[in-house]
């Protein structure tokens, strides 16, 4: 009786996912500027360390976005700006071309710096701990991380020694924007926003499959993290759900109205 107790609490801590289906024009997750949301992301500078981390479920291959809808095959998780490559109004973003993840910006005279994994990195139907450590205009600072292992790759566009712009438009999730749009289609949680290089020891322990940990880790540092665990509440898909950032900026995310929250996550320890 008492196991069985155990086991129901430690559920409920560890429950939810935000998880979004392909295609869908309620996916995105964008954010309008406003002075909160400006105040924030204004400590990110042009020559700032940052790590972004998360755990993503794919539901789609790159290949299978593409083929579907056309729309190039890129999907966006985390873009402070859009992915457009015509456009210079990118921070920073998150995300996967051709099955292998990859991190992009956008300096102020518009090149586009481009780095993506050697090994093809895109999983399906599994979850998988991303993280990414990067110190802008200096290009052998990058380092990228599946499942708390150092993953090999390289620039593959621009030199990656570059400024960046500053707080560029709106913060986004789930998407993929180049004359139209197309979508992360999958699951993401415990998504979080450093303003330092974590060390490789501190990646490890957030692939440790402990939720809030990002709590944890350089909390002074810690810019904003949400857990993602907000359940479908509302009924209409032009609704809002918001998910709480855990930091003490209180920066609320959009999740979007069309999810399927997970009670219990489908990596361990939850099963």
């Amino acid at each position: 009786m008492i196991r069985l107790l155990f086991i129901f609490l430690f559920s409920l801590q560890c429950s939810g996912a935000v998880h979004t289906v392909i295609g869908n024009n309620d996916n995105k997750s964008t954010i309008a500027t406003t002075t909160r949301q400006t105040a924030l992301f204004a400590t990110l500078t042009n020559n700032s360390q940052i790590t972004i981390s998360c755990w993503v479920k794919y539901d789609w291959t790159d290949a299978g976005v593409n083929g579907n809808l056309g729309q190039g095959a890129f999907q966006g998780l985390v873009s402070k700006g859009l992915f457009d490559s015509f456009s210079s109004a990118q921070q920073f973003g998150l995300y996967s071309g051709s099955e292998k993840l990859g991190f992009s910006f956008a300096n102020p005279a518009g090149t586009w710096h481009t780095w993506q994994t050697t090994p093809n990195t895109v999983q399906t139907n599994t979850w998988m701990h991303i993280a990414c450590v990067y110190t802008y205009s200096n290009s052998a600072s990058m380092a990228f991380y599946v499942n708390g292992t150092n993953v090999g790759g390289s620039w593959t566009g621009g030199s990656g020694n570059a400024n960046a712009l500053t707080n560029a438009t709106g913060f986004h999730t789930f998407v993929y924007q180049k004359s139209g749009s197309s979508f992360f289609g999958g699951a993401m949680c415990e998504l979080a926003i450093w303003t330092n290089s974590l060390l490789a020891g501190e990646i490890k322990r957030l692939a440790s499959k402990v939720k809030y940990t990002p709590l944890q880790i350089q909390p002074s540092a810690l810019l904003c993290y949400w857990p993602m665990d907000t359940l479908q509440t509302l009924p209409s898909i032009t609704s809002v759900n918001v998910d709480r950032d855990r930091t003490a900026t209180h920066f609320d995310l959009d999740v979007g109205g069309l999810f399927q929250g997970e009670r219990v996550l489908s990596y361990p320890p939850n099963e």
